[in-house]
């Protein structure tokens, strides 16, 4: 029976589609394994999967709301931890392991399994096109570069790399069957059927940004609401675990929800105000109509 080693961390919406390829993985007869966060147990345990939590990873809480540049070093710490890489490895050698699949974030855990020896996939949790582009353009890689852990670098070594994004709306699509890099789809994890909401009289606009914490956010929220607040809709906001659903002074028109899953809610959206994030797009397999 195929072993299989998750390697994940708590940073939102990075999670599901992992979860979602461990479910399959399971029901086709495979073992699958996770070493995650501790606050990540009880999700990943929900798919059937065994979990260990890392024992020497630095702080990561991705809802708290913190000065930009702490974000940066907080992330960075993460990315590159040995900690975390040590973990993995440990974890993969306590019994015989197939295949580590890393997420694409933690290069120092890619780049020591690799050395390690093991057959390591990068799951990429958002477009191809965004992650081998202004990712690697951004200050933390440029950091995580001078480390020796230049995302270009990482991936070269690795096994394959795996994007769990519809390579028809990914602009590196076409690269599909050539090369290390290949798209599984789009992987939603469903626990249970959707329970959708009535369907609106009035269009309705889905309002949603990131689960974890940005600076001035909050402040983008709030002015969206204004804009809306005068117009003939009806209008649905999800804050995630970042805002606390009280804060928002909602206009009439608009319902606040800390967590309402978007399957239940975007079939019948004629519009998303969204940080084009891993559940803002999948809608377009849904038959959504915008």
């Amino acid at each position: 029976m195929p072993n299989f080693l998750f390697a994940t961390l708590d940073a939102g919406g990075n999670l599901p589609p992992a979860a979602g390829i461990a479910r399959e993985l399971i029901r086709l007869g495979h073992r699958v394994r996770f070493v995650g966060h501790s606050q990540q147990a009880a999700a990943i345990k929900a798919t059937g999967a065994e979990f260990q939590a890392y024992r020497h990873s630095p702080p990561m809480a991705p809802a708290e709301h913190v000065p930009a540049l702490r974000q940066i070093s907080m992330m960075l710490s993460v990315f590159a931890a040995s900690g975390i890489a040590q973990d993995v490895v440990e974890e993969a050698r306590k019994e015989p392991t197939d295949v580590v699949i890393v997420d694409c974030l933690l290069l120092g855990a890619v780049d020591a399994a690799v050395k390690a020896g093991f057959r390591t996939v990068p799951l990429v949790h958002s477009f191809y096109a965004f992650f081998n582009g202004p990712f690697r353009r951004s200050p933390i890689t440029a950091a995580l570069a001078v480390r020796g852990l230049g995302p270009g670098r990482v991936m070269r070594r690795s096994h394959r790399i795996l994007v769990a994004a519809d390579p028809h709306l990914d602009p590196a699509g076409k690269l599909n069957g050539h090369g290390k890099v290949v798209w599984s789809g789009a992987v939603v994890a469903i626990d249970k059927p959707a329970q959708p909401i009535t369907p609106a009289s009035t269009p309705r606009l889905l309002i949603s940004l990131s689960t974890t914490a940005f600076s001035g956010q909050e402040a983008f929220l709030q002015k969206a609401l204004q804009a809306v607040a005068d117009l003939p809709i009806e209008v649905i906001l999800t804050t995630g675990p970042a805002i606390a659903p009280t804060s928002m002074k909602a206009p009439k028109n608009v319902t606040v929800y800390g967590y309402r899953p978007h399957r239940e809610v975007m079939p019948d959206c004629a519009a998303v105000l969204g940080h084009g994030g891993q559940a803002s797009w999948l809608p377009w397999r849904m038959g959504c109509p915008w």
